[in-house]
């Protein structure tokens, strides 16, 4: 394996990962000059303490190191993805580069713990784009393939065209509207048949 590369990670624990940073980024604020100092001293100490640890140390290792001894920058690491990268990104059925594609990331579904309940996943089943849906499955059932770009999906074909169709609040308030519409026609319709 390369120096640069890394083994696949599942997509649910790099997602959590990036959710709690966040999460943390938004709500941690300066309690005051205390508190700031109080990081300083305690920076300083885990600084002193890592260096007679440094040695032998890969550098990956050295790189968090690097960002948590700065605590105005928070910087993303090689084994960390951001939500934005994984829309649209492919899923495929195996981990080589000639597996079969079955569709592509096209949301992820956090509840209000900033926790990845589903991915949904975009283009499943259907021939030509015809009779294509899209799914929702739990996050630990795709896992990232960042060497090559991809995620591998942990369900065969027949789990996948079985699985059934996903849709979002904003997709069932459309239907919902949708079908209200379609009954209001058909009254009108029906009274204005009355009346003749």
């Amino acid at each position: 394996m390369p120096a640069n590369a890394y083994p696949a990670r599942s997509l649910a624990v790099m997602i959590t990962a990036v959710a709690i940073a966040v999460y943390a980024a938004a709500f941690a604020a300066p309690a005051g000059a205390a508190a700031s100092d109080q990081a300083t001293t305690d920076n300083s100490k885990a600084t002193q303490d890592n260096t007679a640890q440094k040695k032998g140390q890969n550098s990956q290792d050295r790189q968090k190191q690097a960002a948590a001894a700065d605590p105005e920058v928070k910087k993303q690491q090689p084994d960390e993805v951001l939500a934005s990268q994984l829309i649209g990104l492919q899923v495929k059925n195996g981990s080589d580069e000639d597996a079969d594609e079955v569709g592509e990331i096209r949301d992820l579904v956090v509840n209000q713990n900033l926790e990845i309940t589903d991915v949904v996943i975009s283009g499943i089943g259907g021939f030509l784009g015809i009779g294509e849906k899209d799914i929702a499955v739990p996050p630990d059932k795709v896992h990232l393939q960042p060497e090559v770009n991809f995620a591998v999906i942990d369900l065969t074909e027949d789990e996948l065209n079985d699985a059934p169709k996903y849709k979002s609040l904003q997709e069932q308030k459309e239907d919902q509207l949708s079908q209200q519409n379609k009954q209001n026609q058909k009254k009108q319709q029906d009274n204005s048949n009355t009346n003749q």
